[in-house]
């Protein structure tokens, strides 16, 4: 029966939020279910339901209420499973295959962490059946700095280092998309 069963939390609220939601799409900007959250409390404070929580099941049940779904932005390329799976077990028998010469108190290993100027996350909330999922950019999408994390690999830690471009080029390898660093015994700048 139509109508029947609890009314909404937030009824009259719920409408206006969902409005909100449509114009920030409009716009193409990002809308998230911690917005959803976030906007729903606050919608419920300043009406004076200090009681209202803005749940994970409310949110589910409030976008389906108002035909949202969670999308994914459009034309971008990713990695298949198959792919990502080879590149890791590709890295794992390089790995084996250099663990015999490898001299662990003179062998940094690292990581590089991308970190970007935008917010990276491809995924908002838009209405259901949009065949178009756009969402506006500042145009420093792909501007980042790179994060290098060291360790030595017997366990100590390795004090900050400049770009290893910069160092001895036989000490630094790129070996397809992943990086290995062996120092010689000298190491970085004759230290």
């Amino acid at each position: 029966m139509p109508g029947a069963g609890r009314k909404p939390a937030l009824d009259g609220l719920e409408e206006m939020l969902a409005d909100e939601i449509v114009e920030l799409r409009l716009l193409k900007l990002k809308v998230t279910r911690s917005f959803i959250a976030m906007r729903g409390e606050m919608l419920a404070l300043d009406a004076g339901l200090d009681a209202f929580k803005s749940s994970s099941h409310w949110v589910t049940n409030f976008m389906k209420r108002h035909g949202f779904s969670l999308r994914r932005m459009t034309n971008l390329t990713t990695l298949t499973d198959d792919q990502l799976l080879q590149r890791a077990v590709d890295y794992m028998k390089y790995l084996q295959s250099r663990m015999a010469n490898l001299n662990l108190q003179r062998t940094l290993l690292m990581d590089e962490t991308a970190v970007y100027f935008e917010d990276a996350r491809t995924q908002t909330v838009d209405l259901s059946g949009r065949r178009h999922v756009i969402m506006k950019s500042t145009g420093f999408a792909s501007m980042r700095v790179t994060v290098v994390a060291l360790v030595w690999a017997d366990g100590r830690k390795a004090p900050p280092h400049g770009n290893p471009q910069n160092s001895n080029k036989q000490a630094y390898h790129e070996i397809k998309w992943a990086h290995f660093c062996s120092l010689p015994e000298k190491g970085l700048g004759g230290q």
